[in-house]
């Protein structure tokens, strides 16, 4: 099997696992959640009042893809849009306590799942595995620059 063939079969397997998870029981909120939203945010909890052409740059998403998703979520009670006070015609993102307890529920998944995948590793092998996927994809993958609001913003580049 080659190497692409390897890395598809372990994502499609890693999806499966975060999808069951979620559809546990015990995770109703995750469950009215699309992979956008969830997106969405995780950026707004790392960009706390984050305004919302930033999140679309990010996430290479259309305008009203991206406004469609933050309405369903605002509706949900996950997140608030605020209008930003410089530019009254743009919005801040922010989360609620609903917002941030799902956020922590789904890095709690995201965790057991990596987990499972690295149990016969030490512990000291996971943290090594983590700390040099971190760093290759910092190299190789982000660039960081700042937004109009003067935050630090990392970027995925696009595979060629």
């Amino acid at each position: 099997m080659d190497i692409m063939q390897e890395l598809d079969d372990l994502w499609q397997s890693i999806d499966l696992r975060m999808k069951r998870e979620i559809a546990g029981k015990k995770y109703t909120a995750l469950q009215s959640l699309n992979a956008i939203e969830l997106d969405i945010l995780q950026i707004a909890e790392k960009q706390p009042k984050g305004m919302m052409k930033d999140v679309c740059e990010q996430l290479q998403l259309a305008k009203s893809t991206l406004t469609s998703a933050v309405n369903r979520l605002e509706s949900k009670g996950f997140i608030i849009k605020d209008p930003d006070a410089e530019d009254g015609r743009a919005c801040n993102l922010t989360l609620t306590k609903l917002g941030m307890q799902v956020r922590q529920e789904h890095r709690r998944i995201k965790f057991k799942v990596f987990m499972g995948f690295c149990h016969a590793l030490s512990v000291k092998e996971k943290e090594i595995l983590m700390r040099e996927f971190s760093e290759k994809l910092k190299k190789r993958k982000l660039r960081r620059q700042k937004n109009q609001g003067g935050r630090v913003v990392y970027y995925v580049n696009k595979v060629q």
